[in-house]
């Protein structure tokens, strides 16, 4: 399995695919400074600090929406164009396969993540400066990414599950996004219609425990323990599916 990492990682090392989104996403980088730059010149301190802070919190949140660039490179491709049936015809088992598939997807976004946030990190010394105030929120950022990488890792997962089953790459973008943009809408409408006890779910949606990590209302090692639960779970399903399916 580790040799089939190894040509995974090489193979998407050497697509535009990968490129252009670790370019367009430190370019963005680059440009929320400059925004920055703007605001602390154009307002006053705490306008500047809060844009700064909600700045961060997309930091922690925009990921969950960014994997599906790492596993439509991955997994989706591959299988929308069945190519999937050359890896299992050298040997590969099926499980091994979507453990494979779901690490390269992972070490994929750990680089472009570095990278983005090396990006950011210079770009706010060259363009506004650092001072020891800005060393320590970086800090909690960097920590903040720690805690909810396991979270990131989940969507992942899940992503990859829908990949599985769902051939066509757009029709499985849709579905993960519109799991991901209206979990919290459905568990509004059963908590109003229903029952109001279901906001209880809103513990283990992964946004909302991202956004409660965002503001300091959640323990850190509560989102840690959700993040894994979710990753054995997702994973576990993957696995399920892809022994189920018909491969050609």
């Amino acid at each position: 399995m580790i040799n089939y990492i190894k040509a995974e990682i090489y193979r998407n090392f050497n697509r535009k695919y990968l490129w252009i989104a670790t370019v367009i996403i430190s370019i963005l980088a680059i440009l929320a400074n400059v925004a920055l730059l703007k605001i602390k010149t154009d307002m006053d301190l705490e306008n500047s600090n809060k844009a700064l802070a909600m700045l961060f919190n997309m930091v922690l949140t925009m990921p969950i929406f960014i994997v599906v660039i790492f596993v439509d490179c991955v997994t989706a491709e591959e299988n929308k164009f069945d190519t999937v049936k050359n890896v299992i015809t050298f040997g590969l088992s099926r499980t091994k396969l979507v453990l494979g598939k779901i690490i390269t997807s992972t070490l994929l976004a750990i680089i472009v993540v570095i990278v983005a946030i090396s990006v950011f990190i210079i770009a706010y010394a060259t363009l506004i400066g650092l001072n020891d105030e800005m060393v320590v929120k970086f800090y909690e950022l960097l920590r903040n990414i720690l805690v909810v990488m396991p979270l990131w890792i989940a969507c992942m997962c899940m992503a990859t599950s829908i990949s599985i089953v769902v051939k066509n790459s757009n029709v499985f973008v849709m579905i993960y996004l519109g799991i991901i943009l209206l979990d919290g809408v459905v568990v509004k409408i059963l908590e109003t219609f229903v029952w109001s006890k279901f906001s209880i779910l809103n513990d283990i949606l992964i946004d909302y425990k991202i956004e409660a990590i965002t503001v300091g209302q959640a323990e850190p090692l509560s989102a840690i323990v959700l993040g894994v639960i979710y990753i054995v779970l997702f994973t576990a399903v993957s696995v399920v599916c892809i022994n189920k399916k018909e491969i050609k």
